[in-house]
């Protein structure tokens, strides 16, 4: 064994089979920093351990809590009969509307939705006549607060359109976007635990005993993220081109899982079980970093196609399916016939509602741009920073002891503390203030409103629209 102040290596190790018990195989020869023996480099790797198992704990935490908080949810799904739920969805519209509002009241508020612009495009779409409630709350100009509910009272006696849901109503959700920071998170750290000698007793020495070094946490893991952020996402993505739709629901950070593993393999103990196959052990890391650049790719393609067909909000896209034939039957009147009321595509059209607590849904976005920094451009600078402040000027040397691992796990931590602690805190405090709101627009002249899906439970008691297949999604960080 090699091993010094600046330098940890393995030593050639025995890979136990059942059927060679004295086959051996000489592991990657990986160094990994911080291995200085002097007191400051070993409190360095004892502080990040300590945090590495709280980041642990804490996403064990957060997702012992997202799958209870599942589980509530799905027990508990929308109980609208098929003809009621075309009109009113999974919301509260219906006894908000059956109160009968004051008429003055009505004209302050409306006229408050229509030139208020924190949500968004709103003053612009009222330019164009185009009307929509995008909030749970509004200020009127006198000062005076009114929520949804008071909002909705307004259109008592407006005709309510039935509709049937299309794929692009059911948008991104805050619930989602917390699964999938939390778990990236995890098996992130989770990978440095297992690779790296900060975690080992003794971190001069590794016995490499092939398959057997994987636990069942790390064939859980690994299976996971074969199946949900590497192939399943590459199905959806290639699903989502064959079916475009605006604000599609794809994971954007499922591509750093694949990059994560592309150095992971580099490290003991997939280096010491791949080492008998030495070709596959040059050429899988490069596989998976080259499928990590274009997932990664893919992701941005997603996400700026997404907002092109949606046109930044402002374009107009059938998010719900006019349902014609049962128009004259919906409760209240209307001065349109239901042909002139289903050509008006910008009422079947969703632009984003605004939720308490919803915050959440750019924790991936955040993290995407962040990854792109730090565990592409950080690694490359700090690996050509010490070739020049070196006399062995190794570029390959450099980067794999900085690697993309490294970097993922410190990104990791600063995200486990935002979307493990911080958010869960903020989700509790809203979540009585999370009632069945949503999307309502409506149109002055003919004298109609169409309800659109609420996101409170995320869309999760909706028993409706392949539910089985979103949670499957969900749970698979797709």
């Amino acid at each position: 064994m090699v091993h010094s102040s600046s330098r940890y290596y393995y030593d050639t190790l025995e890979l136990e089979t059942a059927g060679d018990d004295e086959h051996r195989n000489d592991c990657n020869q990986i160094e990994w920093p911080l291995m200085d023996d002097d007191d400051f480099y070993k409190w360095s790797r004892r502080a990040l351990v300590i945090v590495a198992y709280i980041v642990l704990v804490i996403a064990a935490i957060n997702i012992a809590a997202i799958v209870g908080l599942l589980i509530y949810l799905l027990v508990n799904p929308n109980t609208s009969t098929d003809s009621e739920f075309a009109l009113y969805k999974n919301t509260r519209f219906k006894e908000c509307a059956a109160v009968v509002p004051d008429a003055s009241n009505c004209s302050a508020i409306l006229a408050a939705w229509a030139k208020d612009d924190n949500y968004g495009n709103r003053p612009y779409y009222a330019s164009l006549g185009r009307y929509y409630i995008m909030g749970t709350k509004v200020t009127a100009e006198n000062k005076v607060s009114y929520d949804w509910c008071q909002t909705v009272s307004c259109f008592n006696d407006y005709k309510v359109i039935p509709s049937s849901a299309n794929d692009s109503a059911l948008g991104r959700t805050a619930l989602k976007s917390w699964w999938v920071v939390i778990m990236n998170a995890w098996g992130t750290v989770w990978n440095l635990r297992k690779a790296s000698p900060w975690f080992r007793p003794n971190p001069g020495s590794a016995d490499c005993r092939g398959f057997r070094d994987l636990g069942i946490i790390d064939w859980v893991l690994l299976i996971y993220s074969l199946a949900g952020p590497i192939i399943g996402w590459w199905v959806s993505f290639a699903d989502s081109v064959i079916n475009p739709i605006p604000w599609p629901t794809l994971n954007v950070i499922a591509w750093l899982t694949t990059w994560r593993y592309s150095s992971t393999l580099l490290y003991h103990p997939y280096s010491c079980i791949l080492a008998r196959v030495p070709k596959v052990a040059r050429v899988l890391p490069w596989i998976f970093g080259i499928l990590a650049a274009l997932q990664c790719a893919a992701s941005l393609y997603s996400a700026e196609t997404g907002e092109a067909m949606s046109g930044g909000t402002k374009k107009l896209y059938d998010s719900y399916t006019c349902l014609a034939a049962q128009v004259s039957a919906a409760p209240g009147t209307s001065t349109c016939s239901a042909e002139e009321i289903c050509s008006k595509s910008w009422l079947f059209s969703a632009p984003y509602f605004i939720m308490p607590g919803d915050v959440g849904k750019g924790l991936p976005f955040g993290l995407l741009v962040s990854a792109l920094v730090v565990a592409i451009v950080v690694p490359v600078f700090f690996a050509s920073f010490k070739i020049f402040s070196s006399t062995e000027r190794s570029f390959k040397r450099y980067y794999k002891m900085w690697s993309p691992l490294i970097w993922l796990s410190f990104l990791a931590i600063v995200t486990a503390f935002i979307a493990g602690v911080e958010y869960p805190i903020e989700l509790g405090k809203a979540w009585n203030q999370r009632k069945a709101d949503a999307l309502v627009a409506y149109d002055v002249e003919c004298h109609v409103a169409h309800v659109a899906l609420s996101p409170w439970r995320f869309y999760m008691d909706v028993d409706k629209y392949s539910r089985a297949l979103r949670v499957v999604k969900l749970w698979f960080s797709v």
